[in-house]
């Protein structure tokens, strides 16, 4: 009798273990889509209904997904006359959200803000002219919208030119 007892009381433990799983893993039901955070950039963000997206005055987009707790502010660094003051206010966005405490997952190195209990990093890629500040409460949210970054670099005649004319 104890021997089935002890099985019995294991069988549950471990249906008990995989249902909670099952029940509370917070990414394993998410699907993913892609939006266009620049003119120049796209990520893949999780498919929800509660969005909203701004483009300011100076070019800055905001993209805030409240089911997951993610936002993503991106620059696209093209029109001189909001160049400079667009910088001026991703650094200053980049100084309120990043937190102090620095972390790894895999290949990717973040920024933890214990305060607000958020992931937070923030890309520059000189190349395309995207400048992006993404933050999540999810980890693994966070690390699959930073994989699916993906940036066009645009040329123009005049760098075309400049290229012929450095290898003549």
């Amino acid at each position: 009798m104890d021997k089935k007892m002890t099985v019995l009381l294991v069988a549950l433990f471990c249906l008990l273990c995989v249902g909670s799983y099952l029940i509370f893993e917070p990414a394993r039901h998410i699907s993913y889509h892609e939006v266009n955070l620049t003119d120049t950039c796209v990520a893949k963000v999780p498919v929800t209904d509660k969005v909203s997206s701004y483009t300011d005055n100076l070019n800055i987009h905001y993209y805030s997904d409240y089911e997951n707790d993610l936002n993503i502010t991106s620059f696209y660094d093209v029109a001189p006359e909001s160049s400079s003051q667009g910088h001026l206010r991703m650094d200053n966005l980049k100084k309120e959200v990043l937190g102090t405490e620095k972390g790894s997952a895999g290949n990717l190195t973040y920024y933890k803000n214990n305060n607000a209990g958020t992931y937070t990093m923030y890309v520059e890629d000189r190349m395309s002219h995207n400048y992006i500040l993404l933050s999540a409460k999810d980890l693994t949210i966070f690390t699959n919208v930073y994989s699916s970054l993906e940036a066009r670099i645009v040329v123009n005649e005049t760098d075309i030119d400049s290229l012929d004319s450095s290898y003549a």
